[in-house]
């Protein structure tokens, strides 16, 4: 597009994707650390699963037990 080629650069922005080896996100309680909770990975869906996760992991905060099953998200998959 060579009508493109004497336009100034006005701005850029970069930014970075959360993606785990397995593209799928990190939820719950990081057993190695007592207290610390984990919330990651969502690889840019995070708009999207933000409500519910966001929902979840104020329960674990509070003490209660996640209101759906979360196991497979666990942060301790990647100990092995």
């Amino acid at each position: 597009m060579p009508q493109l080629a004497e336009l100034a650069i006005e701005a850029v922005w970069a930014g970075v994707i959360d993606a785990l080896p397995d593209v799928v996100p990190v939820m719950g309680h990081v057993h190695e650390r007592p207290g610390l909770l984990l919330a990651t990975g969502f690889s840019g869906h995070g708009f999207g699963l933000g409500p519910m996760a966001g929902k979840i992991m104020a329960g674990l905060a509070a003490g209660h037990s996640a209101s759906v099953d979360i196991s497979g998200l666990s942060p301790s998959r990647f100990s092995h």
